[in-house]
């Protein structure tokens, strides 16, 4: 029997039957693994709907009223965005070879 895996944009980030998404607080090896594991399924989508949650939390981030934390937190977003970035041109190599 073939189990097909439920594509992630079926389910919002918060719900528990869904993925959960990575958080700032966590830290960046905790979106590190996140994006190994949908980069080693070559799930470009997945990748997408992580980018789209950055995207809200970069908003949110940059108008906390402690710099520093603001800060911290926005660098944490770029980071993950660049590991998206690189994470997406494996899939993209893989996919052509």
């Amino acid at each position: 029997m073939l189990i097909q895996r439920k594509k992630p944009n079926k389910f919002k980030p918060s719900d528990p039957k869904g993925f959960k998404m990575p958080q700032a607080e966590n830290g960046l090896q905790e979106a590190k693994r996140f994006i190994d594991v949908w980069t080693i399924y070559n799930d470009v989508e997945a990748l997408d709907v992580f980018y789209s949650s950055l995207q809200t939390q970069f908003k949110i981030f940059s108008n906390l009223r402690n710099d520093e934390v603001s800060r911290e937190r926005i660098q944490w977003v770029l980071d993950c965005e660049e590991l998206i970035r690189k994470a997406r041109q494996q899939i993209r190599v893989r996919q052509v070879k």
